[in-house]
């Protein structure tokens, strides 16, 4: 059998005062940790909402657009006013038929490049809108921002902030 020095016992003794007081330590350490992770992860974040149909009524780029869709609508109007026209003069049925047939693909083909151009215009401005609203709120502190239909309460109104830049 081996002999123990004083020296190993004394080592023994320390390390087994040490153990609780390093597990002790290493807990409280995690227990930081931990609680400042739940902290950071669970604080409810700022949310914001908006009125985007008021914003639209107000929004000169809409007002824009919507002059610009009633222009080409009126030029329309006008271009089949003059079709139906020429369609009319011509005495000859079979002539006045092929007339109305090409003129009814070519009216089909305006009205679709006319539903194009504006549909274009309007996700330009929908994008644009959807950008300065988020910069706007996030400026803020907002990490949330929703549509104000789609809010009963517990969020900030962020309209009249947003309606400063689209006017």
């Amino acid at each position: 059998m081996k002999k123990v020095t004083k020296k190993e016992v004394k080592n023994c003794f320390i390390n087994t005062l040490n153990k609780p007081i390093v597990l002790a330590a290493t807990a409280f350490v995690l227990g930081c940790l931990i609680s400042s992770i739940i902290a950071c992860c669970c604080r409810t974040p700022k949310i914001a909402m908006v009125d985007v149909a008021q914003i639209v009524n107000k929004s000169s780029d809409i007002a824009k657009v919507q002059k610009n869709q009633q222009q080409r609508m009126q030029e329309l109007q006008e271009w089949l006013t003059t079709v139906q026209t020429e369609i009319t003069k011509e005495r000859n049925k079979q002539k006045q038929a092929e007339l109305a047939q090409k003129y009814e693909e070519e009216l089909e083909q305006k009205k679709s490049e006319i539903q194009a151009a504006y549909n274009e215009e309007i996700k330009i401005i929908d994008e644009k809108m959807t950008k300065l609203i988020t910069k706007k709120a996030k400026k803020k502190g907002y990490k949330i921002i929703l549509t104000k239909s789609s809010v009963l309460a517990g969020a900030k109104d962020l309209t009249d902030v947003i309606l400063e830049s689209v006017k």
